[in-house]
C-alpha cells in the first residue's frame, strides 16, 4: 500500500527554483522535526534575496 508511512533518517533536499531555494522546504521538515542536511531556513532565504547578499 504506497499510503503506508516510512521511517525517515535524514532528506538530502536537492532542489532548484523558489520552493526549492528559498528556504519554504526546510521549514517544513523544521515544523515535522525531520533532520536534513543543508543550510537552514535564514540561510536559505537571504541567499536568495539577491540585494542582500552582495
Amino acid at each position: 500500500d504506497s499510503s503506508q508511512r516510512f521511517p525517515v533518517d535524514c532528506v538530502l533536499p536537492i532542489l532548484h527554483g523558489s520552493l526549492g531555494e528559498d528556504g519554504a522546504t526546510q521549514g517544513l521538515l523544521e515544523m515535522l522535526n525531520v533532520p536534513y542536511i543543508g543550510a537552514g531556513v535564514l540561510g536559505c532565504a537571504v541567499s536568495m534575496e539577491k540585494t542582500m547578499t552582495t
